[in-house]
């Protein structure tokens, strides 16, 4: 006890001691500085949206309405398959939803009469329900003979011709949407901190030496690479 007394005069001397000199700092004049850091890298440019084209079912391509490099908006008619087994298939269903609902009106007028009870009736609605089922299956069936641009772009090379037997998953043709390019790349982790959703970038490539294209910053990748300490940001740039 009598060692922690003194120990504590001792400190509340050198506190006063050091209360009155002061504490030494170091200061300077606030200036504004801009921040210039430039980060260069090497990045993979692509289409905003790029897809292969199949068809989604087995059959015969019987019309190509385009070619390679036209430009399509959304919904146009790419190619379509033969669609005579199909067209078949969707006039048996609708023959047979009009003899169901024929066949329920009778039902239901022999059932006014008393003549048949009301089991019938319910047996007669659930076999125009399965009718109507089996003629929008037809028709989906027949449509997916037709295939659309997903989205509008250009068509790429094709590869596959009229008269070609596909299947599902055969690869027709690849249409791609190239008004907006996407390009990639990595920044080290240390910089990862200044990157922000917004930010402005300049590309140059290449095929236009002399040229400088700016784009801006969409999204930043939530994880760090283990291996090489990068983080993948991803930018957008005007075609």
């Amino acid at each position: 006890p009598g060692a922690d007394a003194n120990a504590q005069k001792s400190a509340k001397k050198s506190d006063k001691k050091r209360g009155q000199r002061g504490i030494p700092v170091i200061v300077t004049h606030v200036t504004k500085a801009n921040d210039d850091t430039t980060i260069a890298a090497v990045g993979t440019a692509r289409a905003r949206k790029s897809v292969m084209i199949h068809a989604k079912s087995d059959g015969v391509i019987m019309d190509f309405r385009t070619k390679a490099g036209q430009r399509l908006s959304k919904g146009d008619l790419i190619f379509e398959l033969d669609a005579r087994q199909a067209e078949l298939t969707a006039e048996i269903a609708a023959k047979k939803v009009t003899e169901a609902e024929r066949q329920l009106a009778r039902v239901r007028r022999l059932n006014q009469r008393k003549v048949n009870s009301d089991a019938r009736v319910a047996d007669a609605e659930i076999a125009l329900d399965r009718a109507k089922l089996e003629q929008l299956q037809a028709k989906k069936a027949l449509s997916d003979l037709k295939i659309v641009a997903p989205f509008s772009g250009i068509i790429g090379l094709p590869k596959a011709e009229v008269g070609d037997r596909v299947t599902s998953t055969t690869p027709i043709v690849s249409f791609d949407m190239r008004r907006v390019l996407l390009v990639e790349f990595q920044v080290p982790e240390r910089y990862s901190a200044r990157g922000k959703s917004g930010k402005k970038i300049e590309a140059t490539t290449p095929s236009y030496e002399r040229r400088k294209f700016s784009g801006q910053v969409e999204y930043i990748d939530s994880r760090v690479d283990p291996t090489s300490r990068t983080v993948t940001v991803r930018a957008i740039i005007p075609n």
